[in-house]
């Protein structure tokens, strides 16, 4: 006997010589109108399986409730589920259906049939289990068999495939009022239209559309057979998105208060739809619905808490391009939280093969530790460090940086936790903090010579303009400011003897840079110096800003020094960012426009008065990437992910909701090395500045002022 759930009733697995066999098949004939009729034979072979489970009340002697299953195709199959009438109410049911997934959790799941006319979908949904199928039954009333099926959510070599062909798509799970427009091919009205387009060849390439498997259930509560046969067909032609029965009713419950009191079928599906996609092994980006509330007022806790962004098809469609960024760069925390890094020693060795050692690309224990060994036993020119969240967690990321080379920056190793959001976000930090140690070092090249990198890892490389060269992943990182004709000679004089494809990507950068007229092509001479980053080419046409900042908000959106000054560090969502939004009035902007270069004014306030950093000073240089003037409303929706504001603090910017205000978008921040003061910056351009407001100041006075900064 094992589990004792209540007082006196308690759960055990039934052998063939029990003496409960015959309480059983009492049960099972008092029953027989709706389970049918059994040889009792079959009782006693199932019994010989260990697959006939029952309960049994110890106060009564008696079986109040039992299941009966087989084994096949992978699957669990129910041949009997019964409770005894005394028994119902008390989750009898729900209890036997556990213990048989604990005991075959190594299956794909369990199946089970029901005649339609039961009326016993409500029991069957209670259980976890989606109406799948359904077809005809025996009887001679023409009855109707549902096929009910509970998903145990294990990976399968079809599963494993399907995640590798969906990783650099765009993921989003419909809810029903989408899902039945798009099975309405017959009626197309302005209702229909954004809907429908989530099916256009233009999108296929981008996105990928999961339907929760209670979409089943849905279907399954439509009176009209032939109907659900169209439904369930249309349905087929979709991804279906299913989590195991406790994550989906946890976070169900956890969802529970955002929905009205008296719950409707439709409210209790929204539930579990939106439940699903957030506890599903898939990694769902949006939830695409059509239902204004969902929009309005559960969108903003659901994506706070889960970071699932709850969105409409017209939203999705038209901003396609910037929910791909945004998806590629999901908030995280870094400066001033319980994230540290750690130095690595000998005795580490055997941790970081454990934890980082590429099995699935063939690496072998042995060329990894030898690595290792070599680069730990002359720490003078090689560091070698792991990135941690809890101590007893382990690492997320690896890194090895050798100083060997006085023009590069080296990283043999750069590993990060498998399908770990987090790991990943740090790595891409880690990887922005390097091209910057490796410029302020004089070094010209930044390379990641590690050949097994997780692949997101890669692409995120290609994002920002490393070079994928015989030596490995190659970073060109200039220092300081440069004219055009002077950053060609240097791109030029630094092939010099380099190797295949990374001699000829030097040369086509100081080709274009000698192009007449490349100054005045904005989109060119940006991608360049993004190509050089953190290079400056000060004779170009792109203009350059000072804007000003309260250390509150700087803190939050780039400065780890001031992060650490406050007990709560950088807010929580956006430390790990590469790109972010700053709001301010759309009055005085300074013809704020992008492409555009920004020098950070750090105001001075009153609560860092005591803080050992300087204030009333330049310290950063950002770029600009676009700027939106639109409503509070409209910029907190597009950008919330993007900014430290809550929607009160843009509406005070604006001063009401419906006064229009100026997001900044803006990337690739720079901390100085030396903040400039404002005496010293009015000392350096020979002018005094006034900087209340965003002001513009010309290529000469960026250049010094830049210089300074980052220049030692």
């Amino acid at each position: 006997m094992i589990n004792l759930e209540e007082n006196d009733l308690v759960f055990e697995w039934i052998r063939s010589d029990s003496r409960y066999m015959e309480e059983i098949i009492k049960l099972a004939n008092k029953n027989s109108s709706t389970l049918g009729f059994l040889p009792y034979e079959a009782f006693y072979k199932h019994a010989e399986k260990d697959h006939l489970i029952a309960c049994i009340d110890n106060n009564k002697d008696k079986c109040a409730a039992y299941t009966l299953y087989t084994i096949g195709k992978g699957r669990v199959k129910l041949t009997h589920l019964c409770v005894d009438d005394e028994y119902r109410g008390r989750n009898i049911a729900k209890t036997l259906i556990a213990k048989i997934k604990n005991k075959t959790d190594h299956l794909q799941g369990i199946l089970a049939s029901c005649r339609r006319d039961y009326n016993l979908s409500s029991m069957w949904e209670s259980l976890g289990f989606s109406a799948i199928h359904e077809r005809p039954g025996k009887s001679r009333s023409g009855s109707t068999l549902t096929e009910w099926w509970l998903d145990y959510c294990n990976p399968n070599l079809i599963t494993l495939v399907h995640d590798k062909l969906i990783e650099d798509k765009i993921v989003i799970a419909i809810d029903a009022n989408v899902f039945f427009v798009l099975a309405d091919e017959e009626n197309r009205d302005e209702y229909s239209r954004d809907a429908q387009a989530l099916l256009d060849d233009w999108l296929t390439s981008e996105i990928e559309i999961f339907v929760a498997s209670e979409m089943n259930n849905e279907i399954n509560r439509n009176d009209d057979p032939k109907k659900r046969n169209k439904l369930r067909n249309r349905l087929g032609k979709f991804n279906i998105l299913s989590c195991p029965k406790e994550d989906l009713d946890k976070f169900s419950k956890e969802i529970r208060h955002l929905f009205p009191n008296n719950l409707s079928p439709s409210d209790s599906s929204d539930i579990r739809q939106i439940a699903t996609s957030i506890c599903s092994n898939i990694k769902i980006d949006f939830f695409v619905t059509k239902d204004t509330r969902l929009l309005e007022e559960v969108e903003e806790e659901i994506f706070e808490k889960y970071q699932l962004k709850i969105i409409s098809p017209l939203e999705l469609i038209i901003n396609i391009d910037e929910l791909r960024r945004e998806i590629k760069y999901q908030p995280a925390r870094l400066a001033g939280t319980s994230i540290r890094k750690k130095s690595v020693r000998g005795e580490d060795i055997e941790t970081l093969m454990d934890c980082f050692l590429n099995n699935a690309k063939g690496e072998h224990k042995a060329h990894f530790r030898t690595i290792l060994r070599q680069h730990l036993s002359d720490p003078t020119k090689n560091d070698c460090c792991w990135i941690e969240k809890d101590a007893d967690q382990g690492p997320m990321v690896a890194y090895l940086i050798n100083r060997e080379s006085p023009e590069e920056l080296r990283v043999p190793i750069l590993r990060t936790k498998k399908n770990d959001l987090l790991a990943s976000m740090c790595a891409q930090h880690l990887i922005l903090n390097l091209i910057n140690v490796s410029a302020s070092e004089n070094r010209i090249f930044t390379i990641i010579s590690d050949i097994y990198l997780e692949e997101e890892i890669e692409v995120f490389l290609r994002e920002i303009h490393f070079y994928r060269t015989e030596r490995g992943w190659v970073k060109v990182n200039q220092k300081g400011c440069h004219t055009a004709c002077e950053m060609a000679k240097i791109l030029r004089s630094s092939s010099a003897g380099k190797d295949g494809n990374l001699r000829d990507y030097l040369n086509t950068l100081s080709n274009n840079l000698n192009l007449p007229g490349i100054q005045s092509s904005f989109d060119v001479i940006a991608g360049i110096e993004q190509a050089i980053f953190p290079g400056k080419i000060t004779d170009s046409l792109i203009p350059n800003f000072m804007i000003p900042i309260k250390p509150w908000w700087a803190k939050d959106l780039f400065d780890e020094e001031l992060a650490e000054q406050v007990i709560w560090g950088a807010h929580s969502i956006l430390a790990l960012r590469r790109e972010l939004v700053y709001y301010r009035s759309k009055m005085a902007s300074g013809g704020l426009k992008a492409p555009g270069r920004i020098l950070w004014y750090v105001s001075q306030d009153k609560g860092f008065k005591k803080a050992n950093v300087t204030l009333s000073a330049i310290r950063a240089c950002s770029y600009i990437d676009e700027i939106i003037i639109d409503t509070p409303k409209s910029l907190y929706k597009k950008f919330k992910r993007l900014g430290i504001y809550e929607f009160d603090d843009l509406v005070a910017v604006s001063k009401g909701q419906d006064k229009e205000l100026m997001a900044i978008r803006f990337s690739n921040t720079e901390l100085f090395k030396n903040p400039i003061s404002l005496k010293k910056a009015e000392n350096l351009i020979g002018k005094n500045i006034h900087i209340q407001a965003p002001i513009q100041i010309d290529a000469r006075s960026f250049e010094l002022i830049y210089n300074a900064g980052v220049l030692c």
